[in-house]
């Protein structure tokens, strides 16, 4: 167990947040990547490490407290949660008369479509076979 007290304000997260931001760089966790997803660090470090570096220099000309980089970024980022593939699946409208299925596969750089709709249907149906079979730990 951490017995550390943090020495940080409350609100510097917050502020920490909202710098970040104000200087146009992105920062979240994709989910599909299992890895944060960083853009717009000056300097072209769209990783980590350049993240934390920008976020100090950031605090330092802010007069925010450096220990609040190394206590919380990743608690940040991690707090960001993105899913392209969720977030595409949410923004389509559901009707009787497109299928999010073929609108993905027309959307694909392949040149075979029919053949990537008929993989696509099957590892689906796989997935929800398997989810099934977790939800019912294989008793049917």
């Amino acid at each position: 167990m951490d017995t550390k007290i943090s020495q940080i304000n409350p609100g510097e997260r917050g502020r920490l947040s909202d710098l970040i931001k104000h200087f146009g760089v992105e920062a979240s966790y994709d989910e599909l990547l299992n890895a944060p997803s960083i853009k717009g660090v000056p300097g072209g470090g769209n990783d980590m490490e350049g993240l934390i570096a920008y976020s100090k220099s950031v605090c330092r000309a802010y007069e925010i407290s450096r220990t609040i980089v190394d206590e919380q970024l990743e608690s940040i980022v991690k707090g960001n949660v993105i899913n392209p593939v969720r977030d595409w699946l949410s923004g389509i409208e559901r009707s009787k008369t497109n299928n999010p299925v073929h609108e993905l596969v027309d959307n694909l750089p392949v040149e075979d479509k029919e053949w990537v709709k008929v993989a696509l249907y099957r590892w689906l149906i796989q997935c929800c076979a398997a989810a099934d079979m977790s939800k019912h730990e294989g008793k049917h």
